[in-house]
């Protein structure tokens, strides 16, 4: 029999609550109901803390579902360095806080599975909302980073980028509370991204009513242009054509990679 696993998520997820009840069995090897399934850790909170909290209940975490944030609008000259600071804070480094804390325990017995909520802002921007944008793509780039630093062990961490219909969205999506939107969608693939059997990580899904997409950063196959020593921008202004070009579009597994490749294709000079 497969053994019930414990699960950290740092906000109350009513999607995940539903399907947790609604799936049967299958879901209840993956999520223990104990104290509601939740340890819910508010904004402010001790993340060292709350894991003690879920180490003494349990003697152990499976699980971090890394689900809390704030959204706040405004054009970046128009928002305060406060309210910035306090966006940055709570999307990112409370989750990074959180990691910090758990990773040691996940890496000591050798398993353990992630998952962050970005969004489609920090994917590619947003108007009006440049602090919240940063601080979902930070949540990115950290987790292929501890993607690459934990690879020695069964570790899988991923991102879910979702569009639902919560109190959070409710100013952003009008309109789209017609039951299309449920959290039902995220929380999902949430789920699935926490199961033991799930292999992939270092992924990014776009999750919404029903509708559910990959994402990454790519690069293009670019251009090379010889004699470095004398290149000029009206060189780059004749042939930016096709540096911008995506066509192929290339993903890298990380920076050393896309390193690797430009010292590759480095031209010499002439």
């Amino acid at each position: 029999m497969v053994r019930t696993q414990i699960y950290l998520t740092t906000s109350e997820h009513k999607g995940l609550r539903a399907l947790s009840r609604r799936t049967g069995r299958s879901q209840s090897e993956l999520i223990r109901s104990a104290l509601d399934s939740f340890l819910a850790a508010d904004k402010g909170s001790d993340r060292a803390a709350l894991l003690r909290q879920a180490l003494a209940a349990w003697g152990r975490v499976d699980i971090v579902i890394h689900n809390a944030g704030i959204a706040r609008s405004g054009f970046f000259t128009r928002m305060s360095a406060t309210d910035f600071a306090a966006l940055m804070r709570i999307n990112f480094l409370a989750p990074v806080a959180l990691t910090r804390a758990v990773l040691p325990h996940m890496r000591e017995r050798g398993y353990g599975r992630m998952v962050f909520s970005t969004s489609a802002a920090g994917l590619y921007g947003n108007r009006g909302q440049s602090a919240y944008s940063a601080s979902k793509a930070a949540l990115l780039t950290f987790m292929q980073s501890i993607r690459l630093e934990e690879s020695g062990y069964d570790f899988r961490v991923n991102a879910i980028a979702p569009f639902a219909d919560t109190p959070m969205t409710a100013g952003y999506m009008p309109g789209q509370s017609d039951g299309r939107f449920s959290t039902a969608w995220p929380a999902a693939l949430a789920l699935w991204f926490a199961h033991r059997d799930c292999s992939a990580s270092g992924d990014t899904v776009i999750a919404g009513g029903g509708v559910f997409r990959a994402a990454r950063w790519v690069e293009g196959e670019g251009l090379q242009i010889p004699g470095f020593a004398q290149i000029g921008a009206e060189d780059i202004a004749r042939h930016y054509a096709a540096i911008r070009s995506l066509d192929p579009a290339i993903g890298q597994d990380s920076a050393d990679d896309c390193f690797r490749r430009v010292v590759a294709a480095a031209a010499p000079d002439s």
